[in-house]
């Protein structure tokens, strides 16, 4: 027998019904991701891209999966954070799908500094969905800490699949860069001092074939890059802390239009929520 008073989970099915009635702009975002997606996946199989055809019909389940999540973690994106999440989805296949990443170089940049901010967001909710509504004082820094440390591992996470990527599937996530000068230990032969080298005009590329690639420079392979997208990262963390601090206590129509919220909207149906809207908001 059921306990009085317990809220048990909906179905999957129930769920996406409710989200589609209390916010149809969400679901008209998710409805241009998904043809973006279902479009991307016919241009690049009949274009014979199989790898990024692949790809892109993964990142087309990621729709319902964000919806299961939802529905079991009980945190809910508004509209305005959810355009963000669509936004850094969509950034990826743009990227390298269609390759903006040439054609717009610093795209990269600011999918990396936006996924500070909105990891940092992530994180502060969690910590709500874990430990409750975090209050002024040492609980709110407590759960402003925490939306950065996850920032932090999100970030780090990412760079390890770039590695990954790189190393083992023989993509190139971590993009080249040509250099004209560094520093070398290994040139020195001791750790006591390192050698300069400065002013490198020209790398010729020695293949076994025979054939060689000329490089106006030396080609660093993915380091400052890796480290670009850390700072990055960083900085758009630091956003995080400044502005979520002061949209909290002044500005709380802003902060409830970009923040996850925790809800039991998974737990009630939708004609419950309008005889008791206020559960939406622990």
């Amino acid at each position: 027998m059921k306990s009085a008073g317990r809220l048990n989970t909906i179905s999957y099915k129930s769920f996406v019904k409710q989200r589609f009635v209390m916010h149809k702009s969400y679901f008209l975002m998710m409805l241009v991701y998904a043809l973006f997606y279902i479009a991307s996946v016919l241009y690049f199989s009949i274009n014979g891209r199989v790898r990024d055809a692949l790809l892109a019909f993964a990142f087309l389940l990621i729709a319902p999966l964000i919806l299961l999540i939802e529905r079991n973690t009980h945190i809910t994106m508004p509209p305005l954070f959810a355009a963000g999440a669509f936004f850094l989805l969509l950034g990826c296949t743009l990227g390298s799908g269609y390759d903006v990443y040439t054609y717009f170089p610093a795209w990269d940049d600011i999918l990396h500094g936006f996924s500070g901010f909105f990891f940092g967001c992530l994180g502060f909710t969690i910590f709500e969905a874990l430990l409750g509504q975090p209050k002024k004082g040492k609980s709110f820094a407590a759960a402003l800490l925490f939306g950065l440390g996850f920032c932090f591992m999100m970030g780090f996470m990412w760079e390890i699949f770039e590695w990954i990527a790189t190393n083992l599937v023989g993509a190139d996530m971590e993009e080249d860069a040509l250099i004209h000068g560094f520093h070398s230990y290994f040139l020195s032969g001791t750790h006591a001092e390192a050698v300069n080298v400065d002013g490198i005009v020209q790398t010729v590329i020695y293949l076994a074939d025979g054939s060689t690639i000329v490089l106006d420079g030396y080609l660093d392979l993915g380091l400052i890059d890796t480290l670009n997208d850390m700072v990055l990262c960083l900085i758009g963390a630091i956003a995080y802390v400044v502005v979520i601090p002061l949209i909290y206590t002044k500005a709380s129509g802003i902060y409830d239009a970009i923040m996850p919220k925790v809800s039991r909207m998974a737990t009630i149906r939708h004609d419950e929520y309008k005889r008791a809207p206020h559960v939406v908001r622990q």
